[in-house]
C-alpha cells in the first residue's frame, strides 16, 4: 500500500545570495516552483510505501526477496554439489533439481517469517524468486562442476 504524507508549509528558499529568491512581495520565503503550482502555499510531501502492517517500505521488502533467493540458490547448489558431487556424473544426474525446487519452496515460510507479506505476492513476484533462485543455482553449480571442487 502506497501512502504519502503531505504538510502545508512555507518551504525554504534555494535562490539568490541571501538565501532569498530576490522578491520581496508577498511570496518570499517560498520557493519558485512551489510559488508557480500554487501562489503563496508550499506543499513537502514523502512517499512512505509501507507494506501493510510489516512496517517493511517497498525497497527493504525488495532487497529481503532478491537477497533470500540469491542465497537461497547458492545453498541450493552448494548443498546439491555436496550430496550428489561435483564429477562429470554428477552433471546428468536430476537429483541436482531437487535441491533448487526445495529451495525455491523453502523460501516462503522463511520470508514469511521476516515479515514479507508472501499472500501478497502476485504471479510476477513467484516467478522472480522461482527465476533468481535457479538462476543463482545454475550458476553456482556449473562453477562447481567445471572447477570439479570437493565439497
Amino acid at each position: 500500500m502506497r501512502r504519502a504524507v503531505c504538510r502545508w508549509a512555507p518551504g525554504p528558499t534555494h535562490d539568490g545570495p541571501d538565501g532569498g529568491d530576490g522578491d520581496d512581495g508577498p511570496h518570499r520565503g517560498v520557493p519558485r516552483i512551489e510559488r508557480l503550482l500554487m501562489p503563496g502555499v508550499a506543499v513537502t510531501c514523502m512517499a512512505t510505501e509501507t507494506e501493510s502492517g510489516t512496517g517493511l517500505t517497498g525497497h527493504v521488502r525488495g532487497v529481503t526477496v532478491t537477497t533470500l533467493a540469491c542465497l537461497g540458490g547458492v545453498a541450493a547448489a552448494v548443498l546439491g554439489g555436496a550430496i550428489v558431487g561435483t564429477g562429470v556424473e554428477a552433471a546428468s544426474d536430476t537429483r541436482a533439481l531437487m535441491f533448487v525446487v526445495a529451495a525455491i519452496a523453502g523460501q516462503y515460510p522463511v520470508l514469511k517469517a521476516i515479515g514479507v507479506d508472501v499472500a501478497d505476492f502476485g504471479a510476477k513476484d513467484h516467478l522472480y524468486v522461482a527465476f533468481m533462485t535457479f538462476t543463482l543455482w545454475f550458476i553456482t553449480f556449473a562453477i562447481l562442476l567445471t572447477t570439479g571442487a570437493s565439497l
